[in-house]
């Protein structure tokens, strides 16, 4: 009897592991581009609706500081799409690597207030950053996703700036 035991015990426990190791909730994937324009690789978050089809095309939001706020306008449009105030979209979420550098269009002078000389001399990549979301960014999700030409950009503070 003391071996029944242990042995329905050891199937109980071997039972809940393996049921925990799905309860995740996962909104979407990393990918890693290697960015020839900037000359670094770049972690790029997406999301794609749940049930995506090829059948369908979907229109894509590039959303900046991915890291941020990638889970907050997901969860947002997600919630949008259910109520059809929305189509289902894919969203991207670009990471930062230097963020004050990508995102500033011209190099500035520091204020001493808000802007320190650090980041004043690392300011003023917006072109090239633009140019690999443009060349390469906006091409590898069209050729990986079903997408539609509608595309909205997301950015607030230096993003906005953007």
């Amino acid at each position: 009897m003391q071996k029944f035991s242990f042995v329905f015990f050891l199937i109980i426990c071997f039972y809940n592991v393996n049921a925990q190791q799905n309860n995740n909730i996962v909104i979407g994937k990393v990918k890693t581009i290697e960015s020839k324009v900037l000359n670094e690789k770049r972690d790029i978050l997406i999301y794609t609706p749940d049930g995506i089809s090829e059948k369908k095309r979907y229109p894509v939001v590039y959303l900046l500081d991915g890291y941020s706020h990638f889970h907050s306008v997901v969860g947002l449009l997600h919630r949008l799409s259910l109520t059809n105030l929305c189509p289902e979209m894919i969203v991207v979420g670009i990471t930062n690597t230097n963020r004050t550098r990508d995102l500033t269009p011209t190099k500035a002078n520091p204020d001493g207030k808000y802007l320190t000389e650090g980041m004043a001399a690392n300011s003023g990549g917006g072109a090239k950053f633009m140019s690999f979301i443009e060349n390469e960014l906006m091409p590898y999700i069209d050729s990986s996703y079903s997408t539609t030409p509608y595309r909205l950009f997301i950015g607030h503070s230096l993003g906005g700036l953007t």
